[in-house]
């Protein structure tokens, strides 16, 4: 664990609210579910974004206008591949972010105020792939953890979970870089070793984190 430049400033008994943040194949849902284990409240990007547009049949008319009509499938989404022409590009990827982000980040922002008026929460954990491009303003994290693993180490992973290189790049090229992370950082947890070592090096960011409460 390293502890970034400057720790966040809060008032004393207020739920914290962790960003956690990190390169694709990372492990950023594996220290969220750690922190929940000891007490948090985790708050998924990827379920939220999934959850809004299952709900929109305007949202997704909308993903069908920007990238093509075939991939709705009687009124479903074809996710892998939107993926496949989003994601293939910076302007895809722009124009996905503008139709899914707003919503997301608008459910987001309500599961986090109902999770903070829950008197046995800890903390609230903000599991995001872009927390970084969209600014703490966003969100308002009183900490963000960085979550870190060598290159081949991720590339394997994602390899295990059926991802192709192309699609690990393509992805990866659409994301804020280790170092812009790591500047804006308050902690970092390194996984890169056993799972009983990144429980110990989560465990001393935990601590650190809800020290104050």
């Amino acid at each position: 664990m390293f502890l970034g430049p400057v720790g966040p400033a809060r008032a004393r008994n207020k739920v914290p609210i962790i960003g956690v943040t990190g390169p694709i194949g990372a492990g950023k849902s594996v220290v969220s579910a750690l922190f929940a284990r000891w007490g948090a409240v985790v708050v998924s990007g990827d379920n939220i974004g999934r959850a809004v547009v299952d709900a929109s049949p305007r949202l997704r008319w909308q993903l069908a206008r920007a990238f093509g009509a075939d991939i709705l499938r009687r009124g479903h989404l074809d996710r892998a591949l939107l993926a496949e022409r989003a994601f293939a590009g910076r302007d895809g990827i722009l124009r996905l972010n503008s139709i899914v982000h707003p919503p997301l980040v608008r459910e987001m922002q309500r599961q986090i105020r109902r999770a903070r008026r829950r008197p046995e929460v800890r903390a609230v954990v903000v599991d995001a792939a872009l927390l970084v491009e969209w600014g703490q303003g966003q969100i308002g994290w009183d900490w963000l953890v960085g979550v870190w693993a060598p290159w081949q180490i991720r590339r394997a992973r994602l390899h295990r979970k059926g991802w192709t290189d192309r699609q690990i790049r393509d992805r990866a090229g659409g994301q804020a870089t280790w170092a812009a992370r790591r500047r804006i950082c308050n902690l970092v947890v390194k996984n890169d070793a056993s799972t009983a070592i990144l429980q110990r090096r989560a465990r001393l960011c935990w601590e650190k984190m809800v020290s104050l409460d």
